[in-house]
């Protein structure tokens, strides 16, 4: 083998590697961003329905409360995990200056 064949080789398994990375990071990417959407979306809809309002079911719930919620009654909530959904619920009340 020569110098240009192990040059040629070297760069064909470099690129088969960033694209195997690439696909994995957009699968990831494109999971968090879903999830992201699930959680703001269900959020903002019992938001915008009066459920954090005092007296209703949500007035008061903890973040941990909302995770375990959502995690029950969220269309596609089941496909989740409480850690991964934690981080979302926390900002979006931090966006809506809830307690967290």
């Amino acid at each position: 083998m020569t110098q240009a064949h192990v040059a040629a080789f070297a760069i064909s398994v470099f690129a088969i590697w960033a694209l195997s990375l690439g696909a994995i990071y957009r699968r990831t990417l494109s999971r968090r961003t879903r999830l992201r959407w699930y959680v703001f979306n269900d959020l903002d809809n019992a938001y915008s329905n009066g459920y954090f309002e005092p007296e209703e079911h949500c007035h008061g719930m903890t973040a941990d409360d909302l995770v375990q919620d959502l995690l029950l009654y969220s269309e596609g909530g089941s496909a989740y995990y409480a850690d991964d959904v934690t981080p979302y619920v926390r900002e979006w009340l931090t966006k809506k200056g809830l307690p967290a």
